[in-house]
């Protein structure tokens, strides 16, 4: 009878040492996959930073264009203005 107890606790333990193996197996699993997400999210972020800057820069280049064109008109209609 003890001995018969002793194998069951025997193997009880060996089941459980297994599932905290597979327990250990699929959290190492788990995180690997979160880093690759991270990794990726990252990567996404750092290209949406420069796609913004690429916009800001288009937008100050065009600002800067209007103004330009802005003067010049305003130059235009003060030299006609004076010329009349």
């Amino acid at each position: 009878m003890a001995q018969s107890h002793e194998r069951a606790v025997l193997e009880e333990l060996k089941r459980l040492r297994k599932r905290a193996r597979e327990l250990r197996d699929a959290l190492r699993r788990a995180l690997e996959e979160l880093e690759r997400i991270r990794a990726m999210l990252r990567k996404r972020l750092e290209e949406l930073e420069k796609s913004m800057r690429g916009l800001s820069d288009a937008n100050a280049a065009r600002q800067s264009k209007l103004d330009d064109l802005e003067a010049l008109v305003q130059s235009l209609q003060t030299s006609a203005g004076a010329s009349k």
